[in-house]
């Protein structure tokens, strides 16, 4: 089965201690089965600090975070012991994937870059060309065939790319024609109630708080001189999120919810004038799509107004 990636993929390297946010702070960080094994055979004080290292709730294996949330092995270069002595391979599964994402279909496989990490972040939104996604590798197994919905899907998302990289269009005209192909809607609310409706959910960061707080006086999505790193965001949102729809209803929420998203960015963007783009849509994603109850808030409302308007 073929695995495929945007075509920027290959050139995403962690940066490290060069890193503002790192993704080992403020994290909780479950650890898999099969790594949880491994550790166990590990001999030696190293061993006696994972296993010391390691707390389990409802189930999960975790490590036990320390004083300022940090990872038990980040150290204090900010780089992970268990990295410098046991390798790349014996880092869990999450710390191997982050930031990468996974889309499965039934017959293809797909892998993304989370926009929660900042050089992510900017390697998405300061690219110029228009995004593309090309196979990266096949693993061997034997794909099978798409259902009718996923079919159905696979080709929406290729339309809904089509239109959100129509650069012939001002990013509003997309927006509109991106709801519009799907037959969804947006709650006509003013800025002060999304806001409103965004500072109701789990919040992490007291930064998301103290950017948002001024989008209430907002009245309309200001314009932007460069409205490419705006489309790369839209698609970026559409590759991520669409792939999960489930059936009609979910498909326009999640629509969207991308539409909602693109806007609150330039929102956010433009009353945080020295605040760069790539760390507003960095803070965006870690507070949202990194946190499954507020993306799952966000879509119920979202497919309720769906349902209302049918």
């Amino acid at each position: 089965m073929l695995w495929y990636v945007p075509h920027i993929y290959g050139d995403f390297h962690c940066i490290a201690t060069a890193c503002k946010h790192n993704c080992c702070i403020g994290w909780e960080i479950d650890i898999d089965d099969r790594t949880k094994e491994a550790y166990r055979g590990v001999a030696g004080p190293f061993g006696e600090r994972l296993a010391n290292s390691i707390c389990e709730a409802d189930g999960v294996s975790s490590f036990r975070l320390t004083e300022g949330e940090r990872c038990p092995f980040l150290n204090c270069q900010n780089l992970c012991d268990i990295h410098l002595v046991l390798g790349e391979e014996a880092l869990c599964q999450i710390c191997r994937d982050h930031p990468r994402f996974r889309n499965y279909f039934s017959s293809r496989g797909e892998i993304g870059l989370g926009l929660s990490c900042e050089a992510a972040a900017r390697l998405i939104l300061n690219r110029q060309e228009p995004m593309t996604f090309i196979p990266l590798f096949d693993d061997g197994e034997d794909g099978v065939g798409n259902s009718e919905w996923e079919d159905t899907l696979l080709r929406m998302r290729e339309t809904l790319y089509h239109i959100a990289q129509n650069r012939n269009q001002g990013i509003d005209t997309r927006e509109e024609q991106l709801l519009t192909c799907v037959n969804a809607t947006l709650p006509s609310f003013p800025w002060m109630e999304w806001v409103n409706i965004f500072l109701s959910l789990e919040r992490m960061d007291p930064l998301w708080e103290t950017m948002l707080a001024p989008c209430k006086e907002v009245e309309g999505v200001p314009q932007m001189m460069d409205e490419t790193p705006y489309e790369q965001f839209l698609v970026y949102l559409i590759f991520r999120h669409v792939a999960d729809a489930v059936d009609e209803y979910d498909l326009k929420a999640r629509v969207a919810f991308c539409v909602l998203s693109s806007r609150l960015l330039r929102v956010v963007a433009s009353v945080n004038p020295t605040v760069e783009l790539t760390e507003c849509a960095r803070l965006f994603s870690a507070e949202v799509e990194y946190s499954e109850d507020n993306t799952g808030q966000l879509l119920a409302l979202l497919e309720e107004q769906q349902m209302e308007v049918s």
